[in-house]
């Protein structure tokens, strides 16, 4: 599936759900062999790329920010809730599992050192789960994981690139000054924090989730339903930019005499071949003259 278009996140979700129910056949045998990292990390490669697919995000996405975003527990916790599952066969004993792997998994969330900018948007993993609210895609990834079109990432790979901002030569391009403090998208974040009713800032964040969870169980959809279009907005507009200069970089960097040598480059003239009665008649000619 691509990254962008396609399936909305929830309908990806199932697909991923289906790939977990393969994956986790027979796991309360082999659960306690998943506790090694080499016995389940080919299995886990398989599950994160349907995390993966979930979010549209890239393939540098950390795992832990994967999972957390998809709202997919890791395959080592879901094995092991399969396994508890397995021992008490009750009927009201799958959701206190759940809330059990919920809280291992919320323990490794925080200890984590990776994906700090994720943790810092959600630090917690229930409420984001649980919302009734927004689909993530492609551009909204970027936000979550900081993690796209930004210098800061970009330069990662590209140690010519500057991680400055071209607007703001003092401060670095990354998704929190692009998202909160750039002011090429004021108008897109004046439009945001009329909807919310105040500033939006990263750790008001997951606060703003649990209210607007809230005002949806009153089914008051509209307003969230608003922000997610302000952030996809901006996103795009972020996306569109960046391309558009890149192309733009692209085409400068052509050195001057290459360009020139293709603008004056002359253009070969075409043979056109004879019409085929005066070809016939022609080659009769020679034919005749080279027998004689």
């Amino acid at each position: 599936m691509p990254n962008s278009g396609g399936p909305r996140s929830s309908r990806r979700k199932l697909y991923a759900h289906v790939v977990d129910t393969i994956l986790l056949y027979g796991a309360p045998i082999w659960s306690t062999a998943a506790q090694k990292r080499t016995y389940i990390r080919q299995a886990e490669s398989a599950h994160r790329r349907a995390c993966l697919r979930v979010i549209g995000g890239r393939p540098h996405v950390s795992y832990e920010a994967t999972y957390v975003l998809a709202g997919i527990p890791p395959l080592a916790l879901l094995a092991d809730e399969r396994a508890r599952l397995y021992s008490r066969r009750r009927e009201d004993a799958k959701d206190e599992e759940r809330l059990a792997t919920l809280s291992k998994w919320q323990e490794a969330w925080d200890r984590s050192t990776k994906a700090r900018w994720t943790h810092r948007l959600i630090p917690n993993i229930r409420t984001w789960i649980e919302r009734r609210h927004g689909e993530l895609n492609y551009h909204l990834t970027q936000l979550l994981t900081g993690q796209g079109f930004f210098k800061h990432h970009s330069q990662r790979y590209d140690h010519n690139q500057s991680a400055q901002c071209r607007f703001c030569p003092t401060s670095i391009e990354n998704a929190e000054h692009v998202f909160y403090h750039c002011p090429r998208f004021s108008g897109e974040r004046e439009r945001l924090h009329a909807l919310l009713h105040e500033v939006m800032t990263p750790e008001k964040h997951h606060q703003a989730h649990a209210r607007e969870r809230a005002k949806l169980a009153r089914s008051c959809f509209l307003r969230p339903l608003g922000i997610i279009i302000q952030l996809n907005e901006l996103l795009v507009k972020f996306n569109s930019n960046c391309m558009s200069a890149s192309s733009e970089r692209s085409r400068c960097s052509t050195p001057p005499c290459v360009l020139k040598t293709t603008l004056s480059k002359p253009k070969k003239e075409r043979f056109e071949a004879p019409p085929p009665s005066t070809a016939t008649a022609a080659g009769r000619s020679i034919t005749s003259f080279i027998s004689k």
